[in-house]
């Protein structure tokens, strides 16, 4: 059997207009985020990489430690490795960055706005009514 995918429905927030203007393209949207990047939590995080690397904090930002982290957990989830990445984290860097994605994931595509949830409702609808077909088809 041949799987069909359909981008507009496992990607529902990239096709809705209203939810990329609101969310999506809305810089005020990741106020909450940008606010933990700037504070202590994540400074003393870029320091301590900063120094790792021997570089000067002000060449390192949020995004380029998160991206670091996140390719530490992937190859650890996914290759089972423990890539290089790791070594510049400690248990405490890992809780920054974990609860910075946390924060978001929560206010990009979760609870944080409204249109979140009301967006997946199309996907929702498609699953039930794969479900009642296969019930339909189940009965004959």
């Amino acid at each position: 059997v041949e799987v069909e995918v359909n981008d507009s429905l496992m990607r529902f927030f990239d096709h809705c207009a209203k939810f990329v203007a609101l969310v999506e393209e809305n810089n005020a949207a990741m106020c909450q985020v940008d606010a933990f990047k700037e504070g202590p939590e994540m400074k003393n995080v870029l320091e301590k990489v900063a120094s790792a690397l021997c570089l000067p904090v002000e060449e390192l930002n949020a995004d380029l430690v998160q991206v670091a982290f996140l390719t530490c957990s992937y190859e650890l989830a996914i290759k089972n490795v423990t890539s290089p990445w790791c070594s510049l984290f400690s248990e405490e860097d890992a809780k920054v960055l974990e609860y910075l994605n946390d924060l978001k994931q929560y206010w990009k595509r979760g609870y944080g706005y409204d249109i979140n949830s009301r967006s997946s409702c199309i996907l929702f609808q498609d699953i039930f009514q794969h479900l009642d077909k296969a019930v339909e088809e189940s009965k004959r």
